[in-house]
């Protein structure tokens, strides 16, 4: 028998408005009634996970930031992974020939280079 499902959110689990549908929602009670641990994994920050998630009273893992760090549904920072400072310096002062937009996240939030209001109306929280 599983002991841990694990669920994307973007495009997966998220509606198109960013929430959890009823029936997710109801998914996600009956595996917990089954003592089944749940993770969420996503490129989001984890201050947008526990907005997302947080009401729900889960007893849920969050595998953020593209896998750079596992948090407990509470906030609690179980496991980091962060580039080293004179690494994310040199990426962060290049000059890059391209139309990609760079995302920096730090323990406060999440930061862009470039203002593209669909990612900042869909990560209002971060």
């Amino acid at each position: 028998m599983a002991r841990l499902a694990a669920f994307d959110m973007d495009g997966t689990l998220l509606m198109p408005d960013h929430h959890l549908g009823e029936k997710t929602l109801s998914t996600l009670a009956r595996l917990r009634e089954r003592d089944i641990t749940l993770t969420f994994a996503t490129g989001r920050h984890a201050l947008e996970m526990q907005h997302i998630l947080g009401a729900l009273s889960l007893d849920a893992y969050l595998i953020t930031g593209n896998g750079t760090r596992v948090h407990s549904l509470e906030g609690e920072l179980l496991h980091r992974d962060d580039l080293p400072a004179d690494v994310a310096e040199l990426v962060l002062y290049q000059q890059w020939d391209t139309r990609a937009s760079m995302h920096i996240f730090n323990d406060d939030g999440w930061f862009t280079g470039k203002e593209i209001p669909a990612l900042l109306q869909a990560f209002v929280y971060s």
